[in-house]
């Protein structure tokens, strides 16, 4: 080869290099610009999830407080209802213990069967009585003997008061 041929293929070979540099160097520009781009845009994208990120602890912070009053307000209320039991068991109890003292006092048999049946005879169909004009005369109502036990009626001897017609 000859140097004239040297040179030539020289200026042809870097020719070829710088050619290649530049299409390697578009090639990497156009390679940088689309991650640029592409950071951007995910860059925007970490600041909206670390906005909602803020959103979401101050709702948890929020809630947690919220179910922290509640549970006291259960705990308050469950005080309030173990009490008012408490207070009902007790006057249930006392009631109890006075209708016990009551039945002692009176000698009234306690328990369902111990309670007075009422015999009564059937009733029968009569007759109504007729006057002579043909109406049935007002029947007289008549009371009934007290069935409470140690009650008596003693008859008592009234006299008449002189306001009263005999």
């Amino acid at each position: 080869m000859s140097r004239r041929d040297s040179r030539a293929h020289l200026a042809v070979r870097q020719n070829d290099a710088l050619l290649e540099f530049e299409n390697f160097k578009r090639k990497y520009l156009l390679v940088n610009k689309h991650i640029t781009k592409l950071n951007s845009t995910l860059s925007v994208r970490i600041e909206e999830l670390n906005a909602q990120i803020s959103e979401l602890y101050v709702e948890n912070l929020r809630l947690r407080s919220s179910e922290i009053s509640l549970a006291a307000q259960l705990y308050r209320e469950k005080e309030k209802s173990r009490r008012l039991m408490h207070e009902a068991e007790s006057a249930a109890t006392g009631l109890a213990t006075r209708f016990t003292n009551l039945r002692e006092a009176y000698a009234i048999p306690s328990g369902v069967d111990a309670l007075p049946t009422a015999v009564s005879e059937p009733l029968r169909a009569r007759k109504p009585l007729r006057t002579g004009n043909g109406s049935t005369p007002p029947r007289a109502r008549v009371s009934r003997a007290p069935d409470v036990p140690h009650i008596s009626e003693v008859p008592s001897d009234v006299e008449e008061s002189p306001e009263r017609p005999g």
